[in-house]
This record gives structure tokens, sequence and C-alpha cells, in this order.
């Protein structure tokens, strides 16, 4: 063999790969915390532990990362530690920081017996500043991050040499990365050519590492296939296969001193592989012994060679019991330990050159340690499983992993069966169901869907509480077609379903607002021989209500009658929360409150809660002051006092107390008055009587911060209650810190209502950007967007002066994965519609007393449809198709029944009388409202006072007011308006100003568009110079006049008058605001696909 051929054969070698040879093969010492007679380590070995689940893998790594960051010695006294940095890879996300640290105390506490607690406790700090965790999601993760580790380890730590490396588990990605190789065989053009295992590079890479840094490396393994026990051995110990292809192999010896020639980086190699054996029933204790492995060859049946080295550990255990190591440590003291938590996708970590890997959401553990309260969040990738005394958590953890994956439910099927205690696990009905409880805090409805494919195909004796718990946890979490299918699912299994099961159908099918399977509902109660209960036709009943669909809710009422069901207090109680939606009636009102002696308390207080919103509503202070009295004078004197100025004498026939919705109302109605004071003192009286803030409370304070401008204290106040991983405020924006509202909020979760409340206030501030970043609180605290989500989004378009052709496009965008549309979206699309025919009409100045311009092409029109419901008659133009744009909307909507609801039928009526200019038309709408049992409210009046006086009529412009009032409808700065541009057209300023008079003394507050009708009256009559006069008069009504326009024409006094009613966003954009605009809603948008795949 020549020269040349034996150097083709030699790989390069780095100088740092030289001296670290040179070190491993010159040093030969054992590590120095355990002394050599206990011991074969050595620093550079290469170790697996493996052993089935339970067996205390995981704490002996605590063990040994407790040996490698301790100092050699403190305060004179040797401590034998290492005094080096450890690395670990946490893949199992079981890592137990807590533990770590307590493991650590002690032994300190045990060698420094003389020192403080707190000096201890320092120590420990400083020893877990050495300590390095990383949490890959994947095989590729894993492999890159170890590849660009010395470059982090040269920015972070370089003065600390890497004296252990672990990997726990190694086989955390087995089943994922088996199913990706399968996958590949079965796609792949070439056969031949098998794909690589991921593994293959996680070795590689190990490798590089440990010829560069010669550090210990750890990996602890799944043991998944046994073989034959040791047959010599008293207490013979079971060993395994390896299940993993492209493991390193073992070898006898860890270091080949008679090579003819340094062999530079070669393949890794195990020096020792440690068993552990399933101590889940062992009673006997270790303290200062060994772990022996035996030192043979052993040979199965099969033919397969396995060593064991013979090993000697000294464990250290402090007399702890074995059986007891993988117990999990609950502990309500938090300890301040100084931790860095990195993703493996971090900028910090891998260089921009690095492939892009797609990162899994995190928790920082040591922001969770240093949190005062001891609540802990579920990161959305991590479920925390309960651990039987026969079953760990490992196992469950393993099937778990297997159903997020795409793994073959036969396989999932063959590993229970396979073992026998977990096939015990799922004979236990209440382990079952604990199981599948944990299962449905997975965002993903994926795995609760296989979860329950896998209890069908054991076929094991199920309850029906098992479906019924699910049922209960999704509703919690407001998951409503995957509750559907658990429904479905009980039925497929027991072929028939409970009336609770029912139950739970009815609630999920009005929370998605299915009026059309609701039709059928008693029929399905009839066919599973169960009967409807209260609660049945209660929820019927206020879907009705919901779908303002006064006839059939009537029709219910006399269903449940007939079905031996009387009408009770809690039948008033409902009807008197939800006929909101219909307007104040009077006599329902009354009836509401004459059950009220006959409801249970907590009853009796949430349907005066519901009341009160109705005559606040009104702006019927009167009436929310006699609803108030209900309750006890005590806990309501501050209240009263804060809102109308003395106390409100409380009823004798009634003791009630208010709850926390009833001071949530208060706060919201005093925030929405800009009375950001009085606000915090019904907070504080509520305090004070010592009633838990909810949800709802904190919504309505963000709402008063909202309202009185201060929306980054509300953004502050709900980061304060978010997941700590939750992202920081719009990209690092600064949040000032909010006062000292002394609530506590600890225990208060982040929920859609409070994340809209905010949403709303971000809106008109920072835009976009802040719809981007409630969707990120959203996705990390596992709040699901719904359809309000999609209304706030749409309605700020609107204000983006965004065209109805992209309005549309978002809509559907929107609504075609895990959401449908609703009326409310509808209502949207055709204001959209409507504003555009306004323009056509009027021109962009939208000057109300212009004349109305030549005919609009009918194809630029929204065309009246043959039925009336879901969008009040009334369709898309043909014009740029925006009808076969709509068409699935409005299928979706037609196939659930929904009906027009008030704000509809209000567009209708002022589409057909003010854009069509038939009187007729709007007045059958208007009909058709009443017919309805609708309460028309002002928005109503004005559309149909609009027609008119666009037709000239002003006696019935007149008349409408009038009856509008009748009806207790106090008139409004619009109506007012419309009244005085009617005149304003027709030229005659004396009564327009009559009218604006009479406007100021109702108490109404003149607006821009009321001054400037008054003053278009005196400009359609030729009076300029007292038009320009009033103009300046009236201009203080709005602000201070600017004095730079004193001698401005009044051409321009008119022009920046009628600016100040466009808001900012309302006014015209470059077009660069409008492509950022889009760019903004496109990155929402895949945000918002993010969370519908999670959903789904």
């Amino acid at each position: 063999m020549d020269a040349h051929h034996l150097l083709g054969h030699a790989s390069p070698e780095s100088l740092l790969n030289l001296l670290s040879s040179v070190h491993r093969k010159t040093s030969h010492q054992t590590l120095p915390a355990i002394p050599p007679s206990l011991s074969s380590l050595t620093q550079g070995d290469v170790i697996e532990i493996q052993g089935p689940s339970a067996s205390g893998k995981t704490h002996l790594l605590y063990y040994l990362i407790v040996l490698c960051i301790m100092p050699t010695s403190y305060s004179s006294l040797p401590l034998h530690g290492w005094e080096k940095g450890a690395v670990v890879f946490d893949t199992d996300a079981t890592f137990d920081v807590c533990r770590l640290n307590q493991i650590l105390l002690i032994r300190l506490s045990r060698i420094l017996s003389s020192h403080t607690q707190l000096a201890l406790s320092d120590l420990a700090a400083s020893c877990l500043d050495r300590l390095h965790i990383f949490r890959p999601t994947s095989s590729l993760q894993l492999a890159t991050t170890l590849v660009h580790l010395p470059t982090y380890l040269s920015r972070n730590s370089p003065d600390t040499e890497m004296g252990l490396l672990a990997v726990d588990s190694i086989s955390a990605f087995y089943w994922t990365d088996r199913f990706a190789l399968e996958d590949q065989r079965h796609t792949s053009s070439n056969p031949s050519q098998p794909p690589s295992h991921p593994i293959r590079h996680i070795i590689s890479a190990l490798q590089s590492i440990h010829s560069s840094y010669n550090p210990m490396i750890t990996l602890t393994n799944w043991a998944l296939l046994p073989v034959i026990s040791t047959p010599h051995d008293i207490h013979p110990i079971q060993l395994y296969k390896q299940h993993l292809e492209g493991f390193p192999l073992l070898s006898a010896t860890s270091g080949n001193e008679d090579a003819p020639y340094p062999q530079g980086p070669t393949t890794l190699k195990l020096s020792h592989r440690i068993t552990l054996g399933d101590l889940s029933n062992s009673t006997s204790h270790i303290n200062h012994t060994r772990l022996a492995v035996m030192g043979s060859e052993l040979q199965s049946e099969n033919g397969t060679s396995f060593i064991a080295c013979e090993l000697k550990v000294h464990l250290f255990v402090e007399g702890v019991q074995l059986s007891m190591l993988k117990r999990a440590i609950t502990s309500t003291q938090y300890y301040k330990v100084h931790l860095r938590i990195f993703s493996c996708a971090r900028d910090a970590l891998i260089p921009q050159s690095a492939p892009c890997i797609p990162s899994c959401s995190y928790t920082t553990i040591g922001a969770a340690l240093r949190r005062p309260s001891p609540r802990t969040f579920n990161s959305p990738a991590t479920v925390h499983l309960p651990v039987n005394s026969a079953v760990d958590s490992q196992s469950l953890q393993d099937i778990l992993i297997m159903l997020r994956s795409d793994t073959n439910l036969d396989v999932v099927l063959e590993y229970i069966r396979s073992s026998a205690t977990l096939s015990r696990f799922f004979t236990d009905n209440a382990e079952v169901r604990k199981l599948g409880e944990r299962i449905t805090q997975n965002p993903s409805g994926r795995v609760i869907r296989r979860y329950l494919q896998v209890l069908h195909e054991l076929r094991f004796h199920l309850k029906h509480n098992i479906y019924e718990s699910l049922c209960h946890k999704l509703a919690a979490q407001r998951k409503w077609e995957l509750l559907l299918e658990v429904v479905e699912a009980e039925k497929q299994y027991f072929q028939r379903c409970s009336s609770r099961m029912l139950n739970w159908r009815v609630r999920a099918l009005v929370e998605l607002k299915d009026y059309h399977s609701l039709r059928g509902i008693i029929d399905e109660f009839r066919q599973q021989s169960c009967s409807p209960s209260r609660r049945t036709y209660h929820l019927l009943i206020s879907a009705h209500f919901q779908n303002h669909n006064l006839s059939t809710a009537r029709k219910c009422l006399q269903d449940m009658e007939k079905a031996g069901i009387p009408i009770d207090a809690t039948t008033h109680a409902l009807i008197a929360k939800y006929h909101r939606s219909f307007g104040a009636d009077p006599h329902m009102l009354a009836k509401a409150l004459e059950s009220f002696p006959q409801l249970p308390a907590s009853y009796a207080t949430s349907a005066i809660n519901s009341l009160i919103r109705i005559y606040m509503d009104k702006n019927d202070m009167v009436g929310v002051a006699r609803l108030l009295s209900l309750f006890d004078q005590s806990s309501i004197k501050t209240l009263s006092e804060i809102c109308f100025g003395s106390s409100v004498l409380a009823s004798k026939h009634m003791a009630l107390y208010p709850d926390a919705r009833t001071f949530a109302l208060f706060i919201a109605h005093q925030g929405a008055t800009a009375n950001l004071p009085a606000a915090l003192g019904i907070l504080k009286a509520m305090v004070t009587q010592g009633i838990e803030p909810t949800s709802a409370v904190l919504t309505a304070l963000v709402q008063a911060y909202c309202a009185c401008g201060q929306v980054d204290q509300a953004a502050h106040l709900v980061y304060r209650i978010c997941d700590p991983a939750t992202p920081v405020f719009l990209d690092g924006t600064t949040l000032p810190p909010v006062e000292d509202i002394h609530i506590k909020i600890s225990e208060v979760r982040p929920s859609t209502h409070l994340l809209h409340a905010l949403l709303k206030g971000l809106l008109p501030r920072y835009g976009l950007k802040g719809v981007k970043w409630i969707l990120d609180v959203m996705r990390v605290n596992d709040v699901t967007p719904n359809h309000t989500t999609v209304e706030i989004l749409l309605r700020h378009l609107r204000t983006e002066n965004m065209r109805p052709r992209e309005m549309l496009t978002t809509l559907r965008r929107l609504t075609s994965t895990f959401l449908q549309p609703t009326s409310r979206h509808i209502h949207l699309m055709i204001a959209c519609f409507m504003r555009y025919e306004k323009y056509l009409l009027h021109g962009s100045e939208q000057n109300s007393t212009s004349p109305i311009g030549e005919a609009i092409p009918d194809n630029k029109l929204q065309e009246p449809s043959l039925s009336f419901d879901p969008s009040a008659g009334l369709l898309p133009p043909r014009h740029l198709c925006y009808d076969l744009r709509a068409r699935p909307i409005y299928s979706s909507l037609v196939k659930r029944r929904f009906q027009s609801d008030p704000a509809l039928m209000g567009l209708r009526i002022r589409h057909d009388a003010a854009v069509k200019q038939n009187i007729a038309a709007a007045k059958e709408t208007f009909r058709i409202l009443l017919k309805r049992g609708v309460h028309p409210n002002e928005y109503h009046f004005s559309a149909l006072m609009e027609g008119y006086a666009q037709a000239g009529d002003i006696t019935s412009v007149i008349d409408t007011m009038r009856s509008a009032e009748h009806l207790g409808i106090k008139p409004n700065a619009v109506m007012f308006t419309i009244l005085i541009s009617a005149y304003a057209r027709q030229g005659n300023s004396e009564e327009a100003v009559r009218i604006f008079k009479q406007m100021v003394h109702a108490g109404v507050v003149p607006d821009i568009p009321s001054i400037d009708a008054t003053c278009s009256a005196f400009y359609a009559a030729g009076k300029f110079s007292l038009a320009r006069k009033l103009l300046l008069m009236l201009w203080s009504y709005i602000e201070p006049f600017p004095e730079e326009l004193r001698d401005a024409s009044l051409w321009k006094l008119v022009g920046h008058f009628r600016s100040l009613h466009r808001p900012l966003t309302h006014r015209k954009r470059g077009k660069h605001i409008r492509l950022n605009v889009r760019k903004e809603l496109a990155e929402i948008l895949k945000e918002w696909e993010i969370i519908a795949n999670i959903q789904v």
C-alpha cells in the first residue's frame, strides 16, 4: 500500500480537534466528583441511558448536571464539582427546573451545613448560570442547533468550558421521523436510494462537538424492544434492542491506544450504556450505592449482539426511594433562578445564513419561576398529563405524540395493546376521562378526534360521563364544532344519544348560529326516546331571539307548555335577557320585574343586570335607578352616589346583592362618558365589598381606559394577565405602568370579550398592527377568534376607505376556514355598498343639502331580492361581479336560516327611501319590521325621515319625528340634522335656525353636520355674509376657532370645517399608505390561516 493510498484514508483534523484528542488520550482522569474506586467514567465519554418510562432516566441526568455545574470548592470546602457548563436539549419538554434546583440546594446544604439559606440560594443561582436549555421541536431543529452551538457558546459563555451535553430524549421525534421516512419512501422517484434518517445529522453534529470540545455526552433513550434478561444474575436486568437507525454503537473500550495512526473525527462511539429497569413496583432504596451493568456479551435468539461494559456510578442520592425518582414535584415556592431558555430558531442562536426552521411557541421558564403567582400556563404544544400509579406520564406522552402526528392509528393501537399496563389503563373510565380532559387543552381538534377513534377501536366498555366531560371542557374553550363531533361519536358508540348530550348539541348549534339544524331538534329528542327539558326549550327560545324570530320563539313557548313545562320566573328572566335586540318592551319589562321575587338570588341578579343594560341603551337613567333600588341599600350606596349623586332608596321586598357583572355595567357606562375617575371609584367600591374581579370587570375597565384615550394603560392591564410567552406589545413598544387599581387580577384569564375591547381601542391609534398583536395574544393564550373579531376588523377596514371588492374578498378569506359569516358581516358589506351609492349620488363631499345627481346605472346599485331574508331583501350589485363574489356568503346564511336583523332592515329602509327614492317600499319594510315584533329605534326613523326630506315632504319629516317621540325615542342630532337639511334645500333659513335652537334647547349637543346644514340654509338663500358669520359663531361648539382663518373666505372656512368631521383614517391618503395597509392586511390573513390550521 503506497503513501498516497494511506493519506487518502486519513480524515482532515483541525487544531481544536487535535488538542481535544491529545487531552483525552493523555489525561485518563476520572471525573472529580466521582472517586476512581467507584466509577470508570472519564471526560469525553458518550453515555446512553435507556430504560422504560418511570425508570428515572431524567432524574439520573439531574444528578449529572448538578455535578457538572457545581464549583470544585466553596469557602475552602471541597464540593467535588466540575465547575463547567452544561447544555441540555429538552426534546420531551419535561425538564423540571424546580426539581433540579431542589436537588442542587439539598446537595449544597449537606456539604455547606454552616452557611445560611440565602448564601446557598445565591450559590445555586450562580451554578445555574452555567446551564443552558434548548427545546427543539423536530430532529431538524435539534441538528441545526447542535451545528451552531459552538457559535452560541462563544458569544454567550466564552469563559466557561462545556463539560456536559445532554439530549433528553434522543427518541422524542422517533414517530414523526419514522412517518416522514415512510412517506418519502412511498413517494420517492428513485427507490434504490432510500432517504437519509434525520438522526444521522444529529449524530454527525454530536461527533463534531465531541471532537472539538470533548464534553461528556449523555443521551437518554426509550426502551421499546425488550430482549432476554441476564441469565446469571439474581436480579436480572432487562435489556432492549436499539430502535433508532444509525445510533452510535457500543464500544468495549472508550479509547483505542493501539491505533496505528491518529483517528481524527471518526464515527461517534458509545462508551457506556446504562440500562435502568422498571422500578414502578420496587420498594428498594439507594443511598450512596452503585448501579452495575453486566459486563458480558449477550447473544439473543435472533443473533443480535449486545455488549454492556461494567459501569459504577456514584449517584449521591440522599436516601431517596428509587420508585419516587420520577415523581413530579409540586411546589408553591418559586426559586430565583438565573436560567436561559432559548427557542431553537431564534436569531441569537442560528445565524441569518442558517436554514429557516419553523419554531414552536415556547414558555420562558425563568420568567415563570419569577412570577409572584403560582399559576402555571400550558403551552399550546404541551399537555400536562396525569401520572397514574400503573402508567406514567411518559407512556401517555408517547401516545399523545403519535396522536398529534400522522402516525397510523393501527400503530397507536398496537402500542397500547402491547403493554399490559396501558391496556388496563384504558379500561379505567375515570382515567380515560381525565386523559381526555387534558387532551382537550391542545388547541388542535385533530388530537381529540383521533383519541376518540382510538377509544372506539379498543372496544373497551366506556361510560357516558367520558363524553359529557369532554363536552364540558370544549364548551369552556368555546370549541363548538368539535363538541358536535363528540356528540356524534357518542351516538355512534352507544347507538343512541342521552338527553344531556342532546342538550350539549343544542347549545353548540345555538352558539354556531345554525338555526336550520335547530328546527328539527325536538324530533331528534323523540328519535332518541328522550324528552326535551326546560333547559332545551330555553336554549331554543334564546336561539330564536338571537335570530330575531319572535314568532318562532312564541311558538316554542307554546310547545313548552304543551309538553307539561309551565312558564315560570326563569322563563320571564330569559325573555328579559334576550329581548334586548327587539328593543325595550314595557309589558315585557313589567313581567320580568314581577318574576324577580320567585327567582333564586343569583338568577334574579343576572336578570336585573340584563334589564339595566336595556335601560342604559335607552339612556333612561331613571329606569336604571329603579332597577338598582332592588339591591341591598348598603351594597349600592357608593355606586348610586357616584352615578346619581345621591343614594337610591332600596326596595323593601327583595334582599339582593349586586355581583361583579353589575359593577362592570356601571364601569363601562362611566367609561363611555369619558369619566375615568368615576369608573375607578366604582371599581374601588366593588373591591371594598369583597367581590372578586372577573373578565367582565376587566373588559369594562379596558373600555373605560380606551374611551379616555389611555390605550397603552389598557394594553398594559391586559398584558399583566397573559401567558409569559405572550409577545412584547407591538414589537417592543414600551407600555406605561397602569396606576394601582388595588384588585387581584392574577386569576383572570384573557377572554375574547376582553381582547375585543382592547382591539377596538388599539385600532384608531395603531391601525392593523394592533390586530396583528391581538391575534398573537389569542394564539399564545389559547383564545379562539370568533365572528366578532371579523366584524371589528371589517369595521376598521371601512374607515381605511377599503374598496367594496377588497372588503368582500377579505370577508370570504376570514370566514372560509373555521368561522361562518353572520348577519352582522352582511350588514357591513351592504353599508359599504351604500356608501359607494351615496358617493355616486352626492359626490365626495357628501353634502346632505346638495341635489341628487344623474341617474345611476342599475348594475351599480344593490338589487332587490325575491326573499326578504337573510339580508332584508338586498343583494350586491352586478358591477364588477360583486353578486358572484358574495354568493357563497349569502348561501351560507340562507342554508342556516338566518333572518334579517333590525340593523339590516334599517339599511333597507334607508336604501329604498334615500337612494331609490321609493317611499312606499321604505314604508313597507317599516311595516315588516313592526310585524316581526321589532321595536323601531332612532336609526329606523331617521332612515325614513331622510327619504321624506330628499322628496321635499317636510310635513312627513316632522310627523315621523313626532311618532318617534311618541314611542319614547328621544330625537338625536341626526334626526334634527335631517330636518334642518330639509329646510335648507328649500332655502328656508329662518326655519332652519328655529330647528337648530330647538335642538340645543332639547339638550342635544350640535355636531359638525348639524352646524353645516344650518349654515347651508343661508347659503342656499343667497345670504353668504350671514352664512359666514353664523359659521364663525357656531364653530366653538366643536373646537376653538383657529385665528389664522379669521380672514379666510367662506369656501375655505366651509372646506376646513367639513374636514374636521372626517376622522384621520377617513381622509384621502397617498398611494404608498394604501399599499402599506394592504401589506399589513396580507400579514393578518396569514396569521389568521395559522390560527385556523391550529383550530382544525
